[in-house]
């Protein structure tokens, strides 16, 4: 029984891991005008064809995996908050790895990219419903001339101060929350307990020695 749980849990982690990343980016290609842009100080961007069909097939997965996230995180909480006491002796007996602290430091950093992610998927979503739309009429006429490569200067990007926006915040996304992650997991107990075990070991070839004592028991 253990062994199908876990392996039911497995392929749901690589469905929503793998599987719906895959799906979206084969669903991309169905409003993809043409192969990318190049755009001036940032390099490839993808493509999307301004049609009614590019909804469904690219800009609501971001908002509805964000929503159904919180629905999931908040449910998952509630329920560790009532059962602490048996979470933390699950996890204790677990190969995870992870203590009570850990995880829920790694709950928060998931709500964390959520809040963050979620206003943006919203405002790309009704940025694009609100742009003039072409309509669909075929692949044919879709993907004509598909192999062609958009040079856009940086000056062009300007004049479009929402996609300004959009492509500023995904820009600044990936080292914000590279620094979210550090301020969660890079002073914690664990990790300045490892800082210090390092910083002995490197003074210890100088003939720098550790006093007695002198280490201290971090809390979170």
């Amino acid at each position: 029984m253990l062994t199908a749980t876990k392996r039911r849990a497995a392929i749901f982690d690589f469905g929503v891991g793998l599987g719906i990343p895959i799906l979206v980016m084969i669903l991309h290609t169905v409003v993809q005008g043409h192969r990318y842009d190049i755009i001036e100080d940032v390099g490839c961007y993808p493509v999307t064809y301004t049609t009614l069909l590019a909804i469904p097939m690219v800009f609501m997965w971001p908002v509805l995996l964000n929503l159904f996230g919180f629905i999931y995180s908040f449910f998952t909480v509630r329920e560790l908050l009532n059962r602490r006491r048996q979470f933390a002796n699950m996890l204790s007996t677990s190969r995870s790895g992870l203590n009570t602290s850990q995880y829920f430091r790694l709950m928060a950093l998931a709500a964390t990219e959520m809040l963050l992610s979620l206003p943006l998927s919203l405002y790309i979503l009704i940025t694009f419903i609100m742009a003039p739309q072409n309509p669909w009429i075929s692949w044919a006429d879709t993907h004509q001339g598909f192999g062609n490569i958009t040079f856009e200067a940086w000056e062009s990007v300007e004049l479009n101060p929402s996609f300004m926006v959009v492509l500023q915040f995904t820009r600044w996304s990936a080292p914000v929350l590279a620094l979210v992650f550090f301020l969660y997991f890079g002073i914690a107990g664990e990790a300045t307990a490892e800082y210090r075990r390092w910083f002995w070991a490197i003074a210890g070839c100088f003939g720098i020695k550790k006093k007695a004592g002198s280490g201290s028991n971090a809390g979170w």
